[in-house]
């Protein structure tokens, strides 16, 4: 993660999904209410949360985007094997790093 807030020793992480806002949307309270607690908050997602998370004054890293589409099963299923995969194991590696 980019940035912990160093306002105590005990340390929590936030990855939200990209895809949508509701994740990002659903963690801000958690994420305040544990600031308040004096545990340190790292958070990060991008996608249409990103905006939240930013008005929120959380700064957050660039992680790969990860996105699901397909109109029809045949476009879905390519898409997934194509796309969704190797860019979530990339999300993966980048949170994990």
């Amino acid at each position: 993660m980019s940035q912990i807030e160093e306002s105590g020793s005990e340390k929590v992480g936030f990855v939200y999904w990209c895809d949508g806002a509701g994740h990002a949307a659903r963690c801000i309270p958690v994420i305040k209410e544990l600031r308040d607690r004096g545990i340190g908050v790292a958070v990060g997602g991008g996608g249409q949360g990103e905006r939240f998370v930013d008005m929120n004054g959380f700064d957050q890293p660039d992680f790969t985007q990860v996105t699901v589409e397909g109109d029809n099963l045949f476009d879905g299923l390519r898409h997934t094997v194509f796309d969704l995969i190797p860019s979530a194991a990339k999300r993966m590696k980048e949170v994990y790093s």
